[in-house]
């Protein structure tokens, strides 16, 4: 999907990207550059990108924002780390400079959080020069008193500001949906597989049964004890215990049959 996108803009601009997301990405990233061949990116989590501000000479002319909905709140030290990036990377390579946001999420849950995602894309896209300025041109309002004085409190986005806001985007904004591409991807095939327990599993199934003083109890614990662990609650806290499970080696001898497919 969306990964594939920024291959493509490496690959095109024959640079390793910089390339920012959330941590637990990272090793998913690495897979998917590696299984088409691509350079590996320089990945920073969010939390650890300010470490690049201290060497900006050494910045490549792509950086690749992802889950790039997790910066769409302009208050925030993780937006402000990745704004200055962006500048410092257009400032050192002008108009050879491209800064990428990727997102699973087609539109930000409120339409004003367009702005900043703007702003880190391409300084000035929109006009207004703030999310305060684009709240006050989309949203409808009314003023209330909490007991510190009247303020604008949003009940509810103007229909035409919000559509229009679609034009403004163009040229800028690409979304892409599942649906637009249905045509192109193959049918999904479902496979059912019987899986025998091994004599410890269905040891500990008819244990866990036995110990459940309700159906509902005993039915969720086998359900966890099928996926492969199984919590117990204790006075420290939740514990989970890994068990070997039938599902997993299923699922590796199947991935080890399609691993050149």
């Amino acid at each position: 999907g969306k990964t594939l996108v920024g291959i493509a803009a490496s690959e095109h601009l024959r640079v390793a990207p910089v390339w920012i997301g959330p941590a637990r990405t990272r090793i998913n990233i690495n897979r998917e550059f590696s299984q088409w061949g691509a350079a590996t990116p320089q990945f920073y989590s969010f939390a650890s990108a300010h470490k690049l501000l201290e060497q900006p000479d050494t910045l490549p002319h792509l950086l690749i924002i992802d889950e790039a909905h997790e910066i769409k709140n302009p208050d925030t030290k993780r937006y402000e780390v990745v704004q200055r990036l962006a500048d410092v990377i257009r400032k050192c390579h002008g108009n050879h400079a491209h800064v990428l946001l990727l997102s699973g999420t087609p539109s930000p849950k409120l339409p004003s959080e367009w702005w900043s995602l703007c702003e880190v894309a391409c300084p000035g896209f929109l006009r207004e020069g703030s999310q305060q300025q684009l709240t006050q041109r989309l949203a409808i309002t009314e003023v209330v008193d909490y007991g510190a004085g009247p303020v604008n409190r949003v009940i509810g986005w103007d229909e035409t500001e919000v559509a229009f806001m679609r034009d403004r985007l163009a040229g800028l904004v690409l979304s892409q949906f599942k649906s637009d591409h249905l045509p192109e991807l193959p049918d999904k095939t479902y496979r059912r597989v019987n899986l025998k327990p091994s004599p410890d599993v269905a040891k500990l199934a008819r244990a866990v049964v036995a110990n459940c003083e309700t159906v509902i109890e005993g039915l969720t614990k086998l359900r966890q004890l099928s996926d492969g662990f199984l919590y117990e609650h204790t006075p420290a806290g939740r514990v989970t215990h890994q068990i070997d499970c039938p599902k997993d080696q299923a699922l590796i001898d199947s991935l080890e049959e399609n691993e050149h497919v």
